[in-house]
Protein backbone atom coordinates (compact mmCIF):
# COMPACT_ATOMS: atom_id res chain seq x y z
CA UNK A 1 0.00 0.00 0.00
CA UNK A 2 0.69 3.34 -0.40
CA UNK A 3 1.95 6.92 1.87
CA UNK A 4 -1.34 7.67 2.16
CA UNK A 5 -3.09 4.64 2.71
CA UNK A 6 -0.61 4.37 5.95
CA UNK A 7 -1.86 8.07 6.37
CA UNK A 8 -5.55 7.64 6.62
CA UNK A 9 -5.02 4.64 8.52
CA UNK A 10 -3.57 6.43 10.81
CA UNK A 11 -6.24 9.07 11.24
CA UNK A 12 -9.06 6.69 11.19
CA UNK A 13 -6.79 4.72 14.53
CA UNK A 14 -6.75 8.67 15.86
CA UNK A 15 -10.17 9.10 15.35
CA UNK A 16 -11.32 5.26 17.10
CA UNK A 17 -8.66 5.61 19.62
CA UNK A 18 -9.46 9.34 20.72
CA UNK A 19 -13.49 7.92 21.48
CA UNK A 20 -11.69 5.37 23.60
CA UNK A 21 -13.65 2.70 21.00
CA UNK A 22 -12.40 -0.76 20.33
CA UNK A 23 -11.71 -2.31 17.09
CA UNK A 24 -14.47 -4.18 17.92
CA UNK A 25 -16.71 -1.83 18.60
CA UNK A 26 -16.37 0.67 15.53
CA UNK A 27 -15.98 -2.46 13.37
CA UNK A 28 -19.51 -3.35 14.28
CA UNK A 29 -20.82 -0.13 14.09
CA UNK A 30 -19.42 -0.22 10.03
CA UNK A 31 -20.21 -3.29 9.72
CA UNK A 32 -17.45 -5.10 8.88
CA UNK A 33 -14.67 -7.45 11.01
CA UNK A 34 -12.54 -6.18 13.42
CA UNK A 35 -9.50 -7.67 11.35
CA UNK A 36 -10.84 -5.68 8.74
CA UNK A 37 -10.67 -2.15 10.58
CA UNK A 38 -6.99 -3.11 11.80
CA UNK A 39 -5.81 -3.64 8.49
CA UNK A 40 -7.25 0.04 7.29
CA UNK A 41 -5.63 1.22 10.57
CA UNK A 42 -2.30 -0.10 9.62
CA UNK A 43 -2.69 0.81 6.11
CA UNK A 44 -2.21 -2.56 4.65
CA UNK A 45 -5.63 -2.23 3.06
CA UNK A 46 -6.68 0.37 0.67
CA UNK A 47 -10.17 2.07 2.02
CA UNK A 48 -13.07 2.11 -0.38
CA UNK A 49 -14.71 5.28 -0.95
CA UNK A 50 -17.84 3.83 0.69
CA UNK A 51 -16.30 2.46 3.77
CA UNK A 52 -14.20 5.72 4.03
CA UNK A 53 -17.68 7.62 3.98
CA UNK A 54 -19.03 5.18 6.65
CA UNK A 55 -16.24 6.01 8.85
CA UNK A 56 -16.74 9.57 8.71
CA UNK A 57 -20.57 9.42 9.37
CA UNK A 58 -19.58 7.11 12.57
CA UNK A 59 -17.12 9.51 14.02
CA UNK A 60 -19.00 12.28 12.95
CA UNK A 61 -15.50 13.72 11.28
CA UNK A 62 -15.24 15.37 7.57
CA UNK A 63 -13.53 12.97 5.16
CA UNK A 64 -11.52 16.00 4.36
CA UNK A 65 -9.93 15.55 7.78
CA UNK A 66 -9.36 11.81 7.36
CA UNK A 67 -7.88 12.58 3.71
CA UNK A 68 -5.53 15.66 4.50
CA UNK A 69 -1.98 15.32 4.91
CA UNK A 70 -1.55 17.05 7.90
CA UNK A 71 -0.16 14.21 11.16
CA UNK A 72 -1.63 13.36 14.50
CA UNK A 73 0.32 13.48 17.03
CA UNK A 74 0.73 12.35 20.86
CA UNK A 75 0.11 15.59 22.10
CA UNK A 76 -3.20 15.65 20.18
CA UNK A 77 -4.59 12.30 21.31
CA UNK A 78 -3.68 13.15 24.76
CA UNK A 79 -5.99 16.48 24.39
CA UNK A 80 -9.20 14.50 23.43
CA UNK A 81 -8.92 11.89 25.75
CA UNK A 82 -9.72 14.88 28.27
CA UNK A 83 -13.54 14.18 29.01
CA UNK A 84 -15.76 15.98 27.07
CA UNK A 85 -13.52 17.37 24.39
CA UNK A 86 -14.52 14.83 21.76
CA UNK A 87 -18.01 15.69 22.35
CA UNK A 88 -16.84 19.70 22.88
CA UNK A 89 -15.75 19.25 19.39
CA UNK A 90 -18.63 17.15 17.37
CA UNK A 91 -20.45 19.94 18.63
CA UNK A 92 -18.40 22.80 17.43
CA UNK A 93 -17.96 21.33 13.92
CA UNK A 94 -21.36 20.85 13.64
CA UNK A 95 -22.27 24.51 13.86
CA UNK A 96 -22.07 25.13 10.02
CA UNK A 97 -22.22 29.26 10.62
CA UNK A 98 -18.75 30.31 10.90
CA UNK A 99 -19.50 33.73 12.67
CA UNK A 100 -21.20 31.52 15.56
CA UNK A 101 -17.92 29.61 15.56
CA UNK A 102 -15.83 32.69 15.62
CA UNK A 103 -18.05 34.06 18.51
CA UNK A 104 -17.50 30.67 20.59
CA UNK A 105 -13.45 30.45 19.49
CA UNK A 106 -13.65 34.46 21.23
CA UNK A 107 -15.47 33.41 23.96
CA UNK A 108 -13.69 30.57 25.24
CA UNK A 109 -10.67 32.05 24.80
CA UNK A 110 -11.18 35.43 26.45
CA UNK A 111 -12.18 33.16 29.72
CA UNK A 112 -8.93 31.26 29.22
CA UNK A 113 -6.91 34.29 29.25
CA UNK A 114 -8.68 35.45 32.83
CA UNK A 115 -7.74 32.26 33.96
CA UNK A 116 -4.51 32.91 33.23
CA UNK A 117 -4.03 29.53 30.64
CA UNK A 118 -1.70 30.28 28.19
CA UNK A 119 -3.04 30.08 24.40
CA UNK A 120 -0.75 27.96 21.89
CA UNK A 121 -0.73 27.87 18.63
CA UNK A 122 -2.39 30.46 16.41
CA UNK A 123 -5.37 31.32 17.80
CA UNK A 124 -6.55 34.60 15.25
CA UNK A 125 -7.23 32.44 11.98
CA UNK A 126 -10.42 29.85 12.00
CA UNK A 127 -10.52 27.35 9.24
CA UNK A 128 -13.57 27.90 6.86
Amino acid sequence: MTEVDQHIGEKIRWLRQARSLSLDETANAIGISWQMLQKYEQGRCRLGVARLHALAKFYSAPISFIIEQESITAADLDLLKVRGTAEILEIYTSIGEKGQRERILDFVQTVARSMGVRLRGRTDQMPG
